[in-house]
This record gives structure tokens, sequence and C-alpha cells, in this order.
């Protein structure tokens, strides 16, 4: 069962904060990574997640989340490029190593080297997705070394981009899944690649695709105890004249799940489960031994939902979701990624803003499991 204790600022500025991404540190410090941006809304009448200035920093708390960095530590910018969706991984040796990807932006009227998979921003500008990346601190976030392109025999010219936590196997090696943006831009799928260096090379392991052709993106990998791994997915299924951020609209991102028992050479057929939203999913391993499954729901009321699953996901089908916030405003909102803290306590992070203040800040929920 799990309680309330209450919500938090991690960080709040007047910019754009966002997607943030956390983990624990050898000494129990938390760090937070999420991407910073300028806030455009007085200038454009919107948001948007597509900006050349975005940078991927972090802040760290060494009192169980009471308090925070004044200001955030920068993990990676870019000159021209914006950093997009920051995560964070705490590998075997106490390696920090970081993914990223970046956009590429630019006037509407200028020739874009895939022309075929670009994003308009506003009535300006386009933007095209460029190559996701890793990055590595040695000393705590300190320093950081250069990032190196996610690159590998088979990738076909096939841009990615990544929103999850990579896993270690017992051999050292490093599973990680990534959205790949196929040549028919109307599908998307899984592909899991394996570094053995970590993240400096990689090797392309495995594609999961969906039967159906529903599109997949923002893979998050997890490893139970006795071993299996699961891929949890956000998918989007297209149905004309409708919008799938509308309310009512919830069957059309239906979160899938993916199982490997070979240390991830093969995984099984996408398997539909009851949680839908158009935003990532995030599994903890509790000390107890279950897992927390969180994500933001970007349906009204708009919040932040967990679920309370066992450690072997048997109850993925049956046991019930809890909205533990839901003072949102639209379904801008969410990315969530949680930690459970030296005291004990579980820290779920997220995104968020409120009806009468539109800034958006990272936030947080502390729960307690009993």
């Amino acid at each position: 069962m799990l309680e309330k204790i209450k919500d938090i600022v991690i960080y709040k500025d007047g910019n754009y904060n966002s997607f943030p991404n956390a983990i624990v540190l050898g000494d129990g410090t938390i760090m937070v990574g999420f991407r910073h941006a300028p806030d455009w809304q007085s200038q454009f009448n919107d948001v948007t997640h597509l900006d050349p200035a975005s940078a991927g920093v972090y802040v760290l708390s060494k009192d169980n989340a009471e308090t925070w960095s004044d200001s955030p530590s920068l993990i990676y910018r870019h000159f021209f490029y914006g950093v997009q969706d920051p995560c964070l991984n705490r590998l075997f040796d106490g390696t920090i190593m970081g993914t990223f990807f970046m956009w590429k932006v630019s006037e509407r009227d200028k020739p874009l080297e895939n022309p075929d998979r670009h994003h308009f921003v506003n009535d300006y500008y386009s933007a095209e997705m460029m190559n996701a990346h890793t990055i590595r601190s040695h000393d705590g976030g300190l320093s950081w070394d250069e990032p190196a392109c996610i690159d590998y025999s088979g990738k076909d010219g096939l841009r990615a981009s990544v929103r999850g936590n990579c896993i270690g196997l017992l051999d050292s090696s490093i599973l990680l899944g990534l959205a790949i943006y196929d040549h028919d831009t109307t599908k998307r799928f899984v592909r899991i690649v394996k570094s053995m260096d970590r993240g400096l090379t990689w090797e392309k392991v495995y594609d999961i695709r969906h039967r159906d052709n529903h599109v997949m993106g923002e893979p998050n990998l997890f490893r139970t105890k006795s071993g299996k791994l699961v891929c949890f997915m956000r998918t989007h299924i297209d149905i004309p004249g409708r919008n799938v951020y509308d309310d009512g609209n919830s069957e059309m991102s239906p979160m899938h799940v993916s199982y490997s028992y070979d240390n991830g050479a093969t995984w099984s057929e996408p398997e539909k489960t009851q949680y839908t939203s158009p935003s990532p999913f995030h599994a903890l391993q509790l000390d107890s031994g279950n897992v927390l499954l969180s994500y933001g729901h970007r349906y009204s009321p708009y919040g932040i939902k967990v679920v309370l699953l066992d450690g072997e996901l048997e109850n993925i089908h049956s046991a019930r979701p809890v909205l533990i916030r839901s003072d949102g405003v639209n379904h801008d909102l969410g990315y969530t990624s949680s930690v459970q803290m030296p005291d004990g306590n579980i820290l779920v992070t997220y995104y968020i803003f409120h009806k009468n203040d539109t800034t958006r800040y990272i936030a947080g929920t502390v729960l307690r499991e009993s």
C-alpha cells in the first residue's frame, strides 16, 4: 500500500524545465537531470519542446529531497542543436552514463537533411531529429566527457530518440531501448542495442515491432529480481479524426510490454496492458520487492499516476493505478522517474504547471510504502 506524504518543488526558475530523470548516487545524494530551455509563451502564445537553446542539466539533494541545488549544473549544451530528454544511469562501477538526443531547428524554407522526418515549430521554424548520444561522468557529475553518438552496424541511416533508462547485465554490458523512426514515417518501432564499454560503442541486438503497426516510442527497460527483462513502451494508435491528447481518447495510447528471458537476445511480441497514457512509463524496484510503475496522466483530471506491482509483474493486468496528483492543467506534464531515497521513502519526479502559473517546473511527490 502507498501513502502520499507531500508534493515538492525540485527546481523552478521561470524557464521551461521538463523531462526529469532521477538516480541515487553511492553516497545517497539524489541527482535529477532535466531539460532546461527558455519559455517562449509570451512571444508565441504557446509552448514548444523543440528549441535549439535547450540544454541538459541537473540538480542535487543530499537530504532526502528536503532541499535542492539553488541553480542547475550542466550535463551538456550544444552550440547549434537543442538537447532533449537527458536521462541518467548509474552503472555498476559508479559511472554516471547519460543519454539524450538532439533537434536541429531552422527556418521553414531552409532545406532539411531528412525532409520526410521533421516537425513544425509554430509558424516560423521546422525541426529535424538528429542522432542519439551518450555521455559519462566519473566524478559524480562534476565533469563530463565528450558525447558519443549511438552508432552501430545495421543502423541504415535511421535516427532514434532515446527516453528511458538502460539496464546492466551481469557481464557488465548495457542494454538500451531506442525509439526508431522508420523510413516509412507512419511507423516507429523499438530497437534494443548493447554496449560493452559504458556506451561508447554499440551493437544492434533486436527489433521489437508491433504486428498491428502501432506507433511505438520511449521504451524503458527494467530487470526483475529473477532476471526477466521487461520493456515498457508508450504506443499510439492512429484513428482518423481523433487526437490522442483529447479527453475520451485514452484507448489510443495503451502501454505495451515486451519480455526477454535470455538477457535481451530475443523479445516477446508486444502485449497490451490496461494502463493508458501518451506519456512514457517508468518502473522502479523497491526495497520491499515490489515494483512501482509511474506515468503522467494526460487526461482530466491531469496529473500523475502510480501502480504498485509485485516483483515479477504478475499482477500487471489487475493492479489498479492511483492518482497521486491531479492539479495539472493539460497534457503538458509527466515524464516520471522515481527513486527510493536513503530514508526509505519514494520520490516520484515529473514536470507540471498549474492554472494560475503556466511556468513548467520540475516537481516531485514523496510516497511511503506501508
